[in-house]
């Protein structure tokens, strides 16, 4: 399950949805969030829950949030926290701080004036601000989780389905998971997995969310996978799952989703050919047909017993919006 909606911020956004965590509107902001697991602390039937879905910052390519903190134009209390970092690391020398970023700052006060792209002015730069950055993560991921924790200690937190991982140092606070979830929309999800992995992640993973869709079926476009015909999906679905199954880290995955999008769109205009069965609860024999195998196979596979599905479907450009 999801915990709540919308994960715990502030009324400061340093970065897209990137809140000021140093702010203790955050950790209140968390114990609210917490509180809409409390009904649920006792299910029997729930296995745990997932933080958020997709944290929309990090899709940003290159992104160095420490970076972004210098560059924000107004008070921050994670600001604040930047530039005591900066001031220990550098041991309140000004010399030394101009000579690492090859700059020529009059003190460390100026540092409160927005600075552009700082994390370029030199590798220096790049690696304090990056550092910084991990520590910003690290308090966004743990202090909802202890929140959650403390309101539900039964259950499994599960993490926050990253869409796309570009940085090591964005993984930080996944000690505080009892599994790592990803969203993976490839062919083969072994190379997102083994990135995971190579992170410095130690916890099982699982994948939220991927699919296949094709233009034979009862909607109009794809999904953010496409393929020729309902023949391969079904060749898709094997080879995605069973190649999954073939590690030793993964332990599930969300097929998404049950059923096709609606031809006329959701509210957002996605109308994606993504289904078991389409609109109207009518199967497609295809994927029904896979599954049945995949699952038969699965633990065998998964034990090394088997070796996975490895046909690859043929694939075309997606259609997705």
């Amino acid at each position: 399950m999801d915990s709540g909606n919308p994960f715990p911020t502030t009324t400061v956004k340093i970065f897209r949805d990137f809140p000021d965590v140093f702010n203790p509107e955050y950790k209140l902001s968390a114990k609210c969030y917490a509180n809409g697991l409390e009904k649920f602390r006792d299910d029997p039937f729930l296995i745990g829950y997932f933080l958020c879905n997709e944290p929309n910052w990090a899709f940003e390519e290159g992104l160095n949030l420490g970076a972004e903190v210098l560059n924000y134009n107004g008070e921050l209390a994670t600001k604040e926290r930047l530039i005591a970092f900066i001031r220990e690391r550098y041991q309140d020398s000004i010399e030394a701080i101009n000579a690492a970023w090859e700059i020529a700052l009059d003190d460390f006060e100026q540092l409160r004036i927005p600075m552009a792209n700082a994390h370029r002015l030199s590798a220096a730069s790049e690696a304090d601000l990056g550092d910084f950055m991990e520590i910003m993560v690290r308090e966004y991921v743990t202090v909802p989780s202890m929140a959650c924790r403390e309101v539900d200690p039964l259950h499994l937190n599960m993490g926050m389905r990253w869409g796309w991982i570009h940085d090591p140092r964005q993984v930080a606070g996944w000690e505080q998971f009892d599994i790592f979830s990803i969203n993976c929309y490839k062919t083969d999800p072994k190379p997102a997995i083994e990135a995971v992995v190579k992170a410095g992640v130690d916890r099982p993973i699982i994948i939220g969310e991927f699919h296949h869709g094709a233009l034979d079926g009862a909607t109009p476009a794809t999904g953010i996978k496409g393929v020729l015909t309902q023949v391969e999906r079904g060749k898709a679905y094997r080879y995605y799952v069973e190649q999954g199954a073939s590690t030793t880290h993964l332990v599930g995955c969300h097929y998404f989703s049950y059923s096709d999008q609606s031809a006329i769109g959701r509210f957002d205009g996605e109308h994606y050919n993504i289904g078991f069965v389409d609109a109207c609860h009518q199967p497609y024999i295809e994927m029904l047909d896979a599954a049945r195998k995949t699952a038969a196979v699965l633990y065998e596979v998964a034990d090394g017993i088997k070796d996975p599905y490895d046909e690859a479907p043929i694939e075309i450009p997606g259609i997705f919006y």
